[in-house]
């Protein structure tokens, strides 16, 4: 059982559990006539998406869709003697990342896979709520905001994250993605299209805690009421992540039932300021007021103190201390 991920030509990423680097298919596939078999079986899925099993006189073939938006990402390939039982391919979703408005959607599997709240699932989020819910790996998330931030269209990434339920139950998700220009919302954006399997469960006690697990803990316990950090961007007014829990008080997630994140226009410039400006100098840092929206949509008076960081190979983001009045909680805000 292969996993594709579907570009100029399809590019097998794993063999069951078994990851592999975006090889062709004409380099994968030996026997005559099998790449015929896969080139069919992607038209049958482009025209209908739906699972499908034939024998075609003593093979099998079989193939499951993985799509987003009505786009086909990926497939589950199956091609063997007819006498051969097929069996279950691991969990697998498809998702896409909008790299032009920081939004991220997943499919109805990567949604049962991640544990998505039921209100939000089918809704486009911003990307940070992706990061707030997986443990990235040692030495691959500065790669990874690298792509957000710059990395042109046909770059590819492939990763081992840890994903994290509702329960704080864990799994290992092996992800594929490359940047490619698609056409949304009006117009063609730089997104990521990825998929991710999940390559099995981890045991909460099963590990001891990692320097790192101890850091972020510290980072998250060593604050002031009402401090929060978040990972910004150096050449937009946009949120990537957040690096301690979010902010209760400020709307971030972009979703239905909250108010728009937005900046108060009038304090655009200010923002500017803090984030890119003032940060712009070796080791300097940067503070200021500015009114971002809150989650009962009003403006929420935060002071912001920022500098910038490298994310890897020279490209820059921007870590922000952002500190909110105790009293701005939902419905008290002015």
């Amino acid at each position: 059982m292969a996993l594709f991920n579907l570009g100029h030509e399809p590019e097998v990423v794993a063999t069951e559990q078994r990851p592999m680097n975006f090889v062709p298919a004409s380099k994968h596939f030996k026997r005559r006539g099998s790449l015929r078999e896969l080139d069919a079986a992607i038209q049958r899925l482009k025209q209908d998406p739906q699972p499908f099993e034939v024998v075609l006189d003593d093979r099998r073939v079989a193939a499951r869709p993985l799509t987003v938006e009505g786009r086909l990402h990926g497939l589950w390939y199956w091609s063997s003697r007819a006498d051969v039982e097929m069996h279950e391919p691991p969990p697998a979703g498809a998702w896409v990342i909008d790299l032009t408005t920081y939004t991220a959607l997943g499919s109805a599997e990567w949604a049962e896979m991640a544990d998505i709240p039921n209100e939000v699932r089918g809704q486009e989020r911003h990307v940070a709520a992706m990061f707030a819910q997986v443990d990235t790996s040692t030495g691959k998330e500065a790669h990874a905001l690298s792509l957000i931030e710059a990395k042109p269209i046909g770059a590819p990434f492939q990763a081992e994250w840890i994903v994290r339920r509702t329960d704080e139950s864990r799994w290992r998700s092996l992800f594929h993605l490359r940047i490619q220009g698609v056409e949304r919302n009006g117009g063609v954006h730089r997104v990521a299209l990825g998929l991710s399997q999940n390559i099995g469960e981890l045991d909460r006690m099963s590990r001891r805690r990692t320097l790192e697990d101890v850091m972020h803990v510290g980072l998250r316990a060593a604050r002031e009421p009402g401090e929060y950090v978040a990972l910004m961007s150096a050449k937009k007014l946009a949120l990537i992540r957040w690096l301690t829990d979010p902010s209760p008080e400020i709307a971030w997630l972009g979703v239905a039932h909250e108010a728009t994140p937005a900046i108060h226009p009038d304090d655009i410039d200010e923002a500017r300021r803090i984030l890119h400006v003032g940060t712009s100098d070796w080791g300097s840092l940067s503070e200021g007021t500015v009114r971002v929206m809150g989650v009962d949509n009003r403006w929420v008076h935060v002071r912001a103190r920022a500098e910038r960081v490298e994310v890897e190979n020279g490209e820059e983001a921007v870590a922000v201390r952002v500190f909110v009045p105790v009293t701005s909680l939902p419905g008290e805000i002015t």
